[in-house]
C-alpha cells in the first residue's frame, strides 16, 4: 500500500521525503495489557524497518494519537530507544488534549530535550465544530516545545473548513512567530483586521465567551446530549461548578451581537457562530443541572413540577438553535448538497441519504441545522413528555430518553430537501433570533 500510495501521488516528485504511520490507532485488540502493548511494538518494528529499508533517505512521521489514549507515558518512553532520531519523528498532533492530556501527553514520554517530535493544536472532532481552543492549555504546554531545538514542527489538525476561525488565527501568528504570541493579542489583531470599525464591539464579544469556548474539550456539543443519554445521563457536579460561571458570564453576548451590523458578512458570520457556541454551553449547563435535580427527585421525593417547566425551557432553547442555524448556508446539509452538485453534477441517487448518515453518526452529529430542527428538537421534545407523564403519576423510576435512533432512521427515509431550512435570512429575523435567545436565557 505504501508503495501504491508513494508512486500514485509521487509521480514527478523527487524520492519520497516523509512517511507516516497510524500505527493501529487507539485499537485494543486484546483485553491484556501487555499483549496489546507487545503488538503493537512488533506492528511498528515491521513497519519501520521496512520503511527504513525501501525508502532510506525518508523521515517518518509516528502518529501520536494513539499513545493517549491506549499507551501510559511510561510505554512510550519504553518505545522511544527502538526509534532512530535521525529518521523518525513523533507525530503528536494533540497537544491541546484534555482530560486525558493532564496526565498523558507530550511533555510526559521523555521527548523533550531528548527526541524529534512535533508540537500541535487539534481544533476537534467533526461533532465538535465550533470555537473551543482551549488556549490555557495550548499556552502552558507551547512554553515547554517553543525553544526546544527537537521539537520540529507547529501542526494544526482541523476536521472542518468552517471551525474555529479564531483558532485558525492563533495557529498562523504562532506557527510563523520566533516568541509565542498570546491569544489576547492574537484576539487584538483578528478583531483590527477582519472587523475594521467594529473591532471593539467584536472584541468584547470575543472576550466575554471564550471562557465558556473552552470549557468543552475535542469532542461533545448539545446534539449528542439531545439524542443520546439526555434526561438520564448522570453529570458530574464537579462539571456543573466549573461550567456555572463562565456560561452564565457569556450568555449576555446576545443582546450585544443582536446590534452588530448585519451586512457585514465577516460580523454577521462569526456572530453566529460566537452564538451558537453560547447556546451549546448554555444548553448543556441546563441540562447537567436538570439531570442533578431529577436525580435529587427520584431520590428524596421533592416536587418534580419545576422539572418539567425546565424541561420545556431547554426544548426551548433547542428550538431557538434551529433558528440561529438557520441564518446561515453553511449549517444545512441539503444546501451543502446544492454547492457540491453545481461544481459537478452528483451522480449517485443515494448520495443525499449518505449526506444525511455521515451527518447523524455519533461520530459526527453537531451544528447541522437538518438535526437540530428535525431530531434534536423532537429527542428533548419527546423526553420532556416522558418526564411530565413521571411527575404526574408518582413514576420515580421512569426512563426519559431512548427512541432517537428509530427518530433517526425515519429522517434519513425522508428526502434531504424536505428538510432544509426555510427561514428567510434577513435582518429582521436576525435580530430577533438573538433578541429571543437572550429573553430565554433570562428565564
Amino acid at each position: 500500500m505504501t508503495k501504491t500510495a508513494v508512486e500514485t501521488y509521487g509521480q514527478g516528485a523527487p524520492k519520497p521525503q516523509l512517511l507516516h504511520t497510524i500505527g493501529l490507532g487507539e485499537r485494543m485488540c486484546y483485553k491484556d495489557r501487555k499483549k496489546n502493548f507487545d503488538m503493537k511494538i512488533l506492528a511498528l518494528d515491521k513497519f519501520l524497518a521496512k520503511a527504513h529499508t525501501d525508502y532510506p533517505d525518508a523521515k517518518v512521521l509516528i502518529a501520536g494519537w494513539d499513545f493517549y489514549s491506549t499507551w501510559k507515558p511510561d510505554e512510550v518512553q519504553a518505545l522511544l530507544p527502538r526509534l532512530d532520531p535521525k529518521r523518525d519523528i513523533i507525530w503528536d498532533y494533540e497537544g491541546d488534549v484534555t482530560p486525558l492530556g493532564h496526565k498523558n501527553n507530550f511533555t510526559k514520554w521523555g521527548l523533550v530535550g531528548k527526541f524529534p517530535y512535533t508540537f500541535s493544536i487539534f481544533l476537534a472532532y467533526e461533532n465538535a465544530l465550533d470555537t473551543r481552543a482551549n488556549y490555557p492549555i495550548i499556552e502552558a504546554r507551547q512554553k515547554v516545545a517553543q525553544d526546544d531545538p527537537f521539537c520540529k514542527g507547529y501542526i494544526l489538525w482541523p476536521e472542518s473548513s468552517h471551525t474555529d476561525t479564531l483558532g485558525l488565527r492563533f495557529f498562523t501568528a504562532n506557527a510563523w512567530s520566533a516568541k509565542p504570541v498570546p491569544h489576547g493579542t492574537v484576539l487584538d489583531e483578528f478583531c483590527s483586521s477582519r472587523y475594521g470599525a467594529n473591532a471593539g464591539l467584536m472584541k468584547s464579544a470575543w472576550r466575554v465567551v471564550l471562557p465558556a469556548s473552552w470549557l468543552r474539550g475535542w469532542g461533545s456539543n448539545y446534539g449528542r446530549f439531545m439524542a443520546g443519554f439526555g434526561f438520564d445521563a448522570a453529570p458530574a457536579p464537579a462539571n456543573i461548578k466549573k461550567w456555572s460561571v463562565p456560561v452564565k458570564e457569556a450568555e449576555s453576548v446576545f443582546g450585544l451581537l443582536a446590534r452588530v451590523p448585519w451586512q457585514d458578512e465577516f460580523i454577521r458570520r462569526d456572530a453566529i457562530d460566537i452564538a451558537r457556541m453560547v447556546l451549546d454551553r448554555s444548553i448543556a449547563l441546563r441540562t447537567m443541572e436538570l439531570c442533578r435535580d431529577i436525580a435529587a427527585w427520584r431520590k428524596e421525593g421533592r416536587d418534580g413540577g419545576p422539572l418539567v417547566v425546565r424541561a420545556n425551557r431547554i426544548v426551548a432553547l433547542c428550538d431557538a438553535m434551529a433558528d440561529l442555524l438557520a441564518l446561515d448556508t453553511d449549517y444545512s446539509l441539503w444546501e451543502s448538497y446544492q454547492r457540491l452538485d453545481a461544481v459537478e453534477k452528483i451522480q449517485n441517487p443515494e448520495f443525499s441519504k449518505t449526506l444525511f448518515e455521515n451527518a447523524s453518526c455519533p461520530y459526527c452529529r453537531s451544528h447541522q441545522y437538518e438535526l437540530a430542527r428535525h431530531w434534536y428538537v423532537p429527542c428533548v421534545k419527546a423526553m420532556t413528555k416522558r418526564l411530565e407523564m413521571a411527575v404526574a403519576s408518582g413514576d420515580r423510576t421512569a426512563k426519559f430518553a431512548g427512541d432517537s435512533e428509530q427518530m433517526r432512521l425515519a429522517l434519513k427515509a425522508k428526502p434531504l430537501e424536505s428538510l432544509k431550512p426555510v427561514f428567510p435570512r434577513t435582518e429582521k429575523n436576525f435580530r430577533r433570533v438573538f433578541d429571543s435567545i437572550q429573553l430565554l436565557l433570562s428565564l
